[in-house]
């Protein structure tokens, strides 16, 4: 909870409970919330590229980002974090069933990460 100087409530996480009124101790509502995927929907005409890096990797590669846009014919999208891209995956296959399962099946997709576990 992040509270301003005279001591009001300004703003609270997503997962936490602000009660105004005592009486109000137990929540009247659950709520369960998931990430929302804010990537694109790919046009499905061309293969999909989904590139996984950090904002500073985006940033450091850029130009590379910028060459695939301009010379390869694909659907290019960036992803910050792998969970990102999971969401993403499973928000376009209940939504896009038929299109998903061609892009698949003439393995149009391809995920290109900058991570690195050791072993």
């Amino acid at each position: 909870i992040k509270m301003d100087e005279n001591g009001n409530i300004e703003s609270a996480l997503a997962d936490e409970i602000v009660v105004f009124s005592p009486p109000q101790v137990l929540p009247r509502y659950i709520i369960y919330c998931t990430e929302r995927c804010s990537l694109p929907v790919p046009s499905w005409q061309r293969p999909v590229v989904v590139w996984v890096a950090t904002e500073e990797q985006k940033l450091a590669h850029n130009s590379s980002s910028d060459w695939i846009r301009a010379n390869a014919n694909v659907d290019l999208i960036h992803a910050t974090r792998t969970v990102q891209l999971i969401s993403w995956i499973e928000s376009l296959s209940r939504s896009y069933s038929r299109d998903w399962s061609s892009l698949l099946e003439e393995k149009r997709l391809r995920v290109v990460t900058w991570s690195c576990r050791p072993n």
